[in-house]
């Protein structure tokens, strides 16, 4: 066998075993279709910007930015709205303000969750699913209401 051919059986095997490896560490580590809702997403209104992150069992979101994040008086703006009073000195930035969202496999969708609204102090009972990989739409019931409420959110790529 000439050295040229030796060379070319050499890089062949090398290039299918590199194949083989990289198809092996794909299938170990598999994307769950669950956490398709992760990452950082922003309503219509463009107000604020949540970041929706897995947290054991149940997806959780927080506000990660505010367009406003200053009150009147140039100080960062506080939970004053809240029903709770013990929480109403607590920053709205960064506030975990989604929880209790499951991932249901049937509907596709992510369900019995909470979303708080500390501009109006008010929560939304409600679900999650993904019209596209960039649009989410979140729709549920905010407080005694029996009128239902939709929301659309679209993922910020950074």
């Amino acid at each position: 066998m000439k050295f040229t051919q030796l060379y070319l059986v050499q890089i062949t095997a090398l290039f299918f075993f590199m194949v083989g490896t990289t198809s092996e560490c794909a299938k170990a580590q598999p994307v769950l279709k669950s956490h398709a809702i992760i990452g950082t997403w922003q309503p219509e209104e463009g107000d604020f910007t949540i970041q929706i992150f897995d947290d054991g069992d149940e997806f959780k979101g927080k506000i990660v930015w505010l367009k406003e994040p200053n009150d009147k008086e140039g100080k960062p703006k506080i939970d004053i709205l809240n029903p709770e009073r013990r929480l109403r000195s607590r920053p709205v930035l960064n506030m975990v303000n989604m929880t209790g969202f499951m991932y249901n496999d049937t509907e596709k969708t992510w369900e019995d969750g909470f979303v708080y609204y500390p501009d109006s102090g008010e929560t939304l009972l409600g679900s999650i699913y993904l019209k596209d990989t960039d649009t989410l739409i979140l729709t549920g019931f905010i407080g005694f209401s029996l009128e239902e409420v939709r929301y659309v959110w679209k993922r910020i790529r950074t």
